[in-house]
């Protein structure tokens, strides 16, 4: 993988001083009559490589990330897996076999090609059991053979570390590192039509702070990620120029809050962004690279163990070295939010608008809308259910193409023992799109059927 030498920007340096600078009066607060418990961690699980193209984001990535969790995340004593004790250390391994079938294995418009293919992942984590502090690492896989279509046929890779150091009660840093070999999917905007789907690989590390100790609370958080693209090959042996996408990209953010009563909070939020491009111009001769920032005010609420989220609304924008290429920008907004209405039951919802890098010739970006909903229900203590809707609306900037993607899921899951599981998870997606005729393009529906066994130690 290359390695980018790309620095910090005067823009961005400029906009993390002005973060940090609004920050820092909510030091020497004073304390909260009821103060956190520091750092609660959730079990790391495969690092997820940053998806845009996926409609709408998974409620509960967001939803429950304190101590509420929604009912298909709740513990089970009788059939959650004890993992391996090494010293202070638990191992929890973990291996998936899911037997797939696609409708539309090539997203296309027309002509769609079906298949059946087999998905080994196989994950390890290890997370210290120490009652202050923690570290951690993950490593797995996503193993992919299709039956017919072994073009499709992809091996992925993750690996990562965590670490927390816990200052007092309610106040820690936190960091993480991973690698991650991905491929992206066929039904992405930013697919091209090669022979096979384009491999990248990411690079990526966080830094962050939280003080939740007191009325006025700090969030700071810092990450970066690397992008390597890999040139994809074509029937003309003529490759497909991917390399122009290698990028690495900064964030910034920072957030303060004040408890307005013990169950809510508001707060103001700051972030700012580079996406740096190895290549000065692409394949298109445009120069990608941008800067970005968005400020947000919103409200956050934790109601016992009913309910847990946030809404906000703000300005945000991205803007472009190119002149040619439209800056993107205007209103951000968003919202999650977790709802067990009661032991049994939980709704999901989140709302979120971002501006989205794209290869697509003459447009900047996309700035996309996302939309989720979902309810999960236990029907039997070992017999989950759970039904989705995903929307994303992606609009092209400066290219009059707008996208809209609809998707619906719906999961039956079966806990046998702590070892074992099975699951039945339908799917189905349609895309649809004002600019139709090129591959690049295309609409299609797709739908999708996956069997799963879950084995865990």
């Amino acid at each position: 993988m290359a390695v980018s030498t790309v620095k910090l920007s005067r823009r961005l340096l400029t906009t993390s001083c002005l973060l940090f600078a609004m920050a820092a009066p909510a030091i020497a607060d004073t304390p909260a009559i009821t103060p956190t418990v520091p750092g609660i961690v959730t079990p790391p699980t495969t690092p997820a490589a940053p998806n845009p193209d996926t409609p709408g984001v998974d409620a509960g990535s967001q939803a429950g990330q304190g101590a509420l969790v929604s009912i298909m995340q709740a513990a089970r004593p009788d059939y959650d897996a004890k993992g391996i004790h090494l010293g202070a250390f638990i191992l929890n391994p973990i291996a998936d076999l899911t037997e797939n079938f696609s409708s539309n294995v090539y997203a296309t418009t027309y002509n769609d090609k079906s298949d059946f293919y087999t998905l080994f992942s196989p994950l390890v984590t290890i997370q210290s059991g120490w009652n202050r502090d923690s570290v951690g690492a993950t490593v797995g896989g996503d193993i992919t053979r299709y039956v017919r279509y072994n073009s499709e046929d992809v091996d992925n890779f993750s690996a990562s570390v965590n670490g927390r150091l816990d200052i007092l009660d309610g106040m820690y840093a936190n960091g993480s590192g991973g690698y991650q070999i991905e491929h992206e999917p066929r039904g992405s905007p930013n697919s091209v039509n090669g022979i096979s789907p384009t491999e990248y690989h990411l690079a990526s590390a966080t830094l962050g702070y939280v003080k939740d100790n007191s009325v006025i609370g700090l969030n700071l958080g810092f990450s970066v990620n690397n992008y390597t693209y890999f040139n994809v090959p074509t029937t003309s042996g003529i490759p497909i120029i991917e390399t122009d996408r290698d990028r690495t990209e900064y964030d910034i953010n920072a957030k303060v809050s004040y408890e307005l009563a013990p169950q809510y909070k508001a707060f103001i939020r700051a972030s700012g962004n580079e996406r740096a491009y190895d290549h000065k111009f692409d394949a298109g001769g445009y120069q990608r690279s941008s800067t970005g920032y968005e400020f947000d005010a919103g409200a956050a609420l934790a109601i016992a163990s009913k309910v847990d989220g946030e809404i906000y609304i703000g300005y945000l924008s991205q803007i472009f070295d190119d002149p040619r290429l439209s800056n993107a920008g205007g209103l951000g907004f968003g919202a999650n939010l977790l709802w067990n209405v009661d032991g049994l039951t939980s709704v999901k919802a989140s709302v979120a608008r971002t501006v989205e890098e794209t290869i697509v010739t003459q447009a900047s970006s996309f700035v996309q809308t996302s939309v989720s909903v979902g309810i999960e229900h236990e029907l039997l203590r070992n017999l989950l259910l759970s039904a989705a809707f995903n929307y994303a609306n992606q609009d092209y900037q400066n290219f009059g193409r707008v996208d809209n993607v609809y998707g619906v899921n719906l999961m039956g899951k079966y806990l046998l023992n702590r070892y074992l599981a099975t699951s039945l998870n339908i799917g189905y997606t349609k895309k649809t799109s004002n600019a139709i005729g090129i591959s690049q393009l295309a609409e299609y529906e797709q739908a999708l059927v996956a069997f799963k066994i879950h084995l865990q130690f």
